[in-house]
């Protein structure tokens, strides 16, 4: 049978957070081998943990025994915390020139 891989996960996270990546292979032949054309992550094993530090799209190659399959990563921006209000400083008289 030819191989053929299927990667299941969770296709969409926000910058900062992980997602987890399952492959499934048919005909398998030794360990899956991961990598990521954007980064230069790698990793080795049926699943695996990717982290995206940076908002965008990530492609997750996983490959066996000369199959590839490619999962498409969209990473949206993390939300940016409400700043909390600088306390407004006194109005300090404007420093004269000696």
């Amino acid at each position: 049978d030819p191989t053929a891989i299927s990667i299941s996960g969770t296709s969409t996270i926000t910058a900062g957070n992980s997602t987890t990546l399952n492959a499934n292979v048919q005909n398998k032949d030794g360990d899956v081998t991961w990598s990521c054309d954007e980064t230069s992550w790698t990793a080795t094993g049926d699943q695996v943990t990717f982290t995206a530090n940076q908002e965008g799209t990530y492609h997750l190659r996983a490959k066996n025994n000369g199959a590839e399959a490619v999962f498409e990563l969209i990473v949206s921006p993390a939300p940016t915390p409400s700043p909390t209000p600088a306390p407004t400083p006194e109005s300090a008289p404007a420093s004269q020139g000696a």
